[in-house]
């Protein structure tokens, strides 16, 4: 038996069984509505989790915390920085804040491990791969959670993403508006849901432009500039190589950039060149780089907004559960542009 059952009988958020079965003191929560999920729950022969119960009773009526899986690489990455800064800042605007909270594993005894050990009353979940049990529990242990870049499929959980099916679909529709039809793509890592969606949104440009899809133009990396080098020196390789390279992230791009200039070759006259992030690099590489922008500071802020307004009202429908938030595309050399400019919005 699970809260979810209990919340949904007694008509109140998971949050609020929670605090009443783990005897939490809470003056929003009246005596009648007490009462009746005790009641309930005593009907359904519910018994809380000891580990649950400790994990609830310990958490503070302020702090919240970010949960994200280690990788080194990950910590020196702008796209890590900038989604914390918006954090931040939107939680010191609230009174509130943030605890990073790091985990070397993805499985249900190291979260709740590392719940355990601090004191939080939500939780911003960043970099899950599939099969991340960190969504379920966290709402199990009746704890507001809010997932950045990724879809989840529990029922009712909240997220906040870039649109990056849109995006790639709208860069690389720009490269063929220029007159390329081999394009290759420096992927992501297949496991994450932002790397998926932009190779779906590679796939479509492709697709409407009656572009044949050929799996031999796409190499899978890792986000690195080094995996871009390495990957770039494969699509060259190819009998038949690509005329235009978009890298699923800017440093897969800036590898591509530098790869190509190894094997002789002119950014963007040879080959052109696309990314996705905007990083600061992006502009001062040579030639500078056209991507796509991605609102990683807003969407680091909006999460904490939305995480926020479901702690201190939940039942609150005033936003929707999922907040997707576009990227822009930004112009600059490296597609073979005569001048940077940022495109309209």
């Amino acid at each position: 038996m699970s809260l979810r059952k209990i919340a949904q009988e007694a008509g109140v958020s998971i949050s609020t069984v929670s605090r009443v079965i783990n005897d939490t003191s809470d003056s929003r929560i009246s005596v009648e509505t007490r009462e009746r999920v005790l009641e309930i729950a005593r009907a359904m022969r519910y018994r809380p989790n000891p580990q649950a119960v400790a994990l609830v009773k310990q958490q503070g009526p302020d702090a919240l915390g970010l949960v994200f899986p280690y990788h080194s690489h990950v910590f020196r990455s702008y796209y890590f920085s900038e989604i914390v800064c918006g954090a931040m800042d939107a939680a010191n605007q609230f009174g509130r804040d943030i605890h990073l909270l790091i985990h070397r594993e993805a499985s249900e005894d190291a979260y709740r491990s590392l719940f355990s050990r601090v004191s939080v009353a939500g939780v911003l979940l960043m970099g899950m791969r599939e099969g991340d049990p960190a969504v379920r529990i966290c709402r199990e242990a009746g704890l507001p959670v809010v997932a950045l870049s990724r879809k989840p499929s529990e029922a009712g959980a909240l997220s906040v993403d870039c649109d990056n099916t849109g995006g790639a679909r709208e860069i690389v529709s720009r490269l063929i508006q220029h007159g390329h039809k081999r394009i290759g793509f420096l992927s992501g890592p297949p496991d994450l849901p932002d790397a998926r969606d932009r190779m779906l949104g590679y796939q479509m440009a492709l697709q409407e432009a009656g572009i044949k899809f050929e799996p031999r133009l796409v190499v899978p990396g890792s986000y690195i500039i080094s995996e871009g080098r390495k990957g770039t020196r494969t699509l060259m390789s190819l009998p038949k190589p690509p005329t235009a390279i978009f890298g699923a992230n800017d440093q897969s791009a800036i590898g591509a950039v530098m790869a190509l200039k190894r094997l002789g070759m002119r950014v963007p006259r040879d080959v052109s060149v696309v990314g996705f992030d905007d990083i600061p690099m992006a502009q001062y590489v040579e030639p500078s780089l056209t991507t796509m922008h991605q609102p990683m500071y807003r969407m680091g802020s909006r999460a904490v907004e939305l995480l926020v307004r479901h702690i201190e009202s939940p039942e609150d429908q005033s936003e929707p559960d999922r907040l997707v938030l576009r990227p822009r595309l930004v112009l600059r050399r490296s597609c073979g542009t005569n001048k940077s400019r940022t495109a309209a919005d």
